[in-house]
This record gives structure tokens, sequence and C-alpha cells, in this order.
């Protein structure tokens, strides 16, 4: 009875410290990847700075081609204004009921 016991507990330590490692390891993983989003913010915020700077600028040159930049970079601000407000919003206003997944919440948050 002793010996099962005694295997039981060294099993039972034994998968606690790898359940313990992947934890760990993922925590670290996850805030690798919010430092790599920051980082990603902080550089969108540059570049729309830079983006309207280039917007307030008057246009000497009236082509279709010089038109179309100009239309490009402003729908180009536009899609980097939305990417900066979903990585910030990621996690407000979610809520994960018990026996919903994920999957399901987001897309009733897109609706």
């Amino acid at each position: 009875m002793f010996t099962v016991m005694l295997i039981l507990n060294i099993f039972l330590f034994l998968l606690s410290c790898v359940s313990s490692y992947y934890a760990i390891k993922f925590g670290l993983l996850l805030l690798k990847i919010e430092d790599e989003i920051n980082d990603s913010l902080d550089e969108i915020d540059m570049s729309f700075k830079t983006f309207n700077e280039i917007l307030q600028k008057p246009i000497f040159f009236d082509s279709v081609e010089v038109r179309q930049c100009v239309n490009e970079i402003k729908r180009t601000r536009q899609v980097v204004v939305r990417i900066a407000d979903r990585l910030t919003n990621i996690d407000e206003n979610i809520e994960i009921r018990e026996g919903e997944d994920i999957a399901s919440v987001v897309r009733k948050k897109e609706s």
C-alpha cells in the first residue's frame, strides 16, 4: 500500500512539474507577444504621424497617378488606425461565459 502511494505521489509530482514548466513557458511567450505588440503600436503611431504630415502638404503635380497615390496613403492611414484600435481593444468588453468558446464571443462582438 505504501509503495502504491509513493508511486502515485511521484507521478503527480512529475505531472505538476511538467505542467508548471509549460505554464511558465506559455506565460513568458505571452509577455513577449505583448511587448512585440506594444512596440508595433509605437511604430504604427510614428507612421500615422508621418502620414498626417505627408497629407498636410499641398500637391503641385495634378496627375491621376499622384492623386491615386495620395488616396492610397489616406486609405492606408485609415487601415493603420483600425489595426491599432483593434490591438488596443482586444481585452475590453469581452465576457466569456461558462460553456462558451472564444470564437463565438468574437463573432458576437464583431456583429
